[in-house]
């Protein structure tokens, strides 16, 4: 199956600051339900997604263009490309983030959401 993949742009995502350009790449159908959705999104320069929270569901970020600053239950990492960072809240807990772009440079970074997540092996270059 060819995806027909499109852009949107989010304006203060989460209240956060400038513009998200956010593409869906699978939908929770297309997981047959086991996750929400898998998208890939692109934050300008100092952009940035707001305070948000998870309840019963956990994120993937990987962090394929950029650095920025990454808040995570209230503690704060530097992030940068080649990393991932997970968000994991359990079954029947909650997750609060925020991720904050740098000044000067535009970040990348693949997202899955869901509950059900897995993979087999994991390569990250520096």
């Amino acid at each position: 199956m060819k995806l027909q993949l499109k852009e949107r742009a989010a304006h203060e995502l989460f209240q956060g600051k400038g513009d998200a350009i956010i593409c869906d790449i699978a939908s929770s159908d297309m997981m047959h339900s086991k996750n929400r959705c898998f998208i890939t999104i692109r934050l300008r320069q100092g952009a940035s997604l707001g305070l948000h929270r998870h309840e019963k569901e956990s994120e993937i970020y990987f962090i394929m263009q950029g650095r920025g600053l990454y808040t995570d239950n209230g503690e704060e990492y530097e992030i940068k490309a080649g990393q991932i960072k997970v968000s994991y809240c359990g079954i029947c807990g909650s997750d609060i983030h925020i991720l904050q772009g740098s000044e000067d440079h535009r970040m990348h970074l693949p997202s899955v959401i869901g509950h059900e997540m897995f993979w087999d092996s994991l390569v990250c270059r520096e």
